[in-house]
């Protein structure tokens, strides 16, 4: 269930909330994003997603994507659609709302190969398609912004003719972050530093928490991280002929069951 997409500070980050198409996916853009979580013989767990993002006006963005989420016992394949919108209070406050209609197939992973001298009830299912609205909400007020978004709140098998969410839980997250001003390199009015601090929820799973600290320059970005499950991370990028970006980021696992 997990996309394992915490470290999306900037581009496709609308997938780690709805609401972000309006500001931090540089709309409009046309994005790719992949995760190869680990490289072993009998799994590959990975995460694909392509992602255009358009802004339609001041107050409200679309976005549309193509996602595959291999977990290593399935392969999730499918596509999102985005839709946010920017209730705009006052100068200084700001409520947004968003939401991510995901659907996908989903079957086994080749590698996984049932033994048939073992019963594994909760792999004998056929490919399903499931249908997951996944709404988000953001509270800014100047530069601080506070929001949740819900990866589940309706999660449907289309196969099974069931839903999903109400025997796994819910899947959300809790994220907090301030944009700092900051001038440097000749540039005083587009640069700065965004820390933030985010909480998942993964039901029978351990819950995660992390920070982030991002920096953006006209010209290239930086950041570093701390996830309680994936461990430490350090990325960066450049943005080139002013239409072209690309960026990289490892994250080192700090826990003995995770490298």
């Amino acid at each position: 269930s997990d996309f394992r997409q915490h470290n999306l500070t900037e581009f496709n980050s609308s997938l780690l909330s709805p609401v972000f198409s309006l500001d931090r996916n540089k709309p409009q853009s046309i994005a790719l994003w992949t995760r190869w979580q680990w490289q072993s013989i009998d799994a590959d767990p990975t995460t694909l997603f392509f992602n255009y993002t358009r802004k339609l006006n001041e107050e409200s963005a679309i976005g549309a994507g193509f996602i595959q989420n291999n977990t290593g016992v399935f392969i999730n394949t499918g596509g999102i659609l985005n839709y946010a919108y920017n209730f705009v209070l006052n100068p200084s406050t700001a409520i947004s709302v968003g939401v991510n209609l995901v659907g996908y197939h989903r079957e086994l992973a080749n590698p996984f190969e049932q033994d048939p001298d073992f019963d594994f009830p909760q792999f004998q299912e056929k490919n399903s398609f499931i249908i997951q609205l996944a709404p988000a909400v953001r509270l800014q007020y100047y530069s601080f912004s506070f929001g949740i978004a819900m990866e589940n709140i309706i999660d449907y098998n289309f196969t099974e003719s069931e839903g999903a969410a109400s025997t796994t839980g819910k899947i959300y997250n809790i994220l907090a972050s301030y944009d700092i001003p900051i001038g440097t390199l000749s540039d005083s009015t587009t640069s700065f530093i965004r820390p933030s601090i985010y909480y998942k929820r993964l039901p029978q799973f351990d819950n995660q928490f992390g920070l982030n600290a991002y920096y953006s320059h006209p010209k290239f970005w930086a950041q570093g991280g701390f996830n309680s499950f994936y461990g430490l991370s350090a990325g960066v990028g450049g943005h080139f002929f002013k239409k072209f970006s690309l960026g990289a980021l490892i994250e080192f696992g700090t826990g003995g069951d995770l490298k």
